[in-house]
């Protein structure tokens, strides 16, 4: 039996305590929660999908119940659930009910947040751009656009209280939704948002060539392509011939780091 076994074993064990328990004491409720998430985790560990998702089901059903007896108490945890929930549901397939629990973590995640923006703002992001992409894998792709729109707008606030922390996803996430944009056939809106990228990772990369220079390459081809209908050829071919300068810089970069590597280590025989 290897080790993950054995803790899936015991795990499995505390799960069955837990629920004897609360059968004859309810105020250890709490207890078979915090047991069902933790052998939800380890049951994703291990491969287990369906029993991962059922154990997680199991737990929101009772942070339903503390949420009722106590409303200010278990909220943000019934959220942190109905998000793990809505990825669990993702992992088997199940996208219908992955959106409903991804929009009940969202809903409450709101709530959470406007009365308390510092401690939960971070939550409410990932759990609306999971709730994007549950959109999107149920072809509603109106409902992610706007979806995605709320979450730049959470990032761009972020970005304003630490820009070390949120900087670069904010980049990310302004390239994935102008690529959303495009899909949909709003060029000008993707193009704007791109604008926007490019502005960012040009100066991710200026710090870090060869973290950011990839990004910044994709991003300005993408901008270029935007502009295919409303730029001019003179500003998209700038964009293409900086594309293909900071790809031979990260190119160049790469190369003399590896020469540099194995210099050392035929320096250090």
């Amino acid at each position: 039996m290897t080790d993950l076994d054995t803790r899936l074993h015991r795990i499995r064990e505390a799960v069955e305590l837990w629920r004897r328990r609360v059968s004859e004491d309810a105020t250890q409720l709490v207890k078979l929660v915090d047991t069902l998430i933790t052998c939800s985790l380890r049951e994703q560990e291990a491969g287990n999908v369906s029993n991962a998702l059922d154990a997680t089901r199991e737990a929101v059903g009772h942070l339903h119940t503390l949420v009722e007896r106590e409303p200010q108490g278990y909220r943000a945890r019934l959220a942190k659930c109905l998000h793990l929930l809505s990825v669990r549901y993702a992992a088997v397939g199940s996208k219908d009910e992955a959106l409903d629990a991804a929009q009940g973590a969202v809903a409450l995640w709101r709530e959470l947040t406007q009365s308390d923006p510092k401690e939960h703002e971070a939550e409410c992001l990932r759990a609306t751009l999971h709730l994007a992409s549950c959109y999107a894998a149920t072809r509603s792709p109106r409902e992610a656009l706007s979806v995605r729109h709320e979450a730049l707008t959470m990032l761009e606030k972020l970005v304003g209280d630490d820009p070390s922390k949120y900087s670069v996803e904010f980049a990310r996430q302004l390239s994935h939704t102008a690529q959303l944009c495009a899909l949909q056939s709003r060029q000008a809106q993707s193009a704007e948002l791109y604008r926007k990228a490019v502005t960012l990772w040009r100066r991710h990369a200026a710090a870090s060539i060869v973290e950011h220079g990839p990004p910044l390459v994709r991003t300005l081809r993408s901008l270029a392509f935007e502009l295919t209908t409303s730029g001019t050829s003179s500003e998209r071919m700038q964009l293409r011939k900086e594309a293909w300068r900071i790809e031979l810089k990260v190119a160049f970069v790469r190369l003399f780091r590896s020469v540099g590597h194995v210099t050392r280590t035929l320096g250090s025989k």
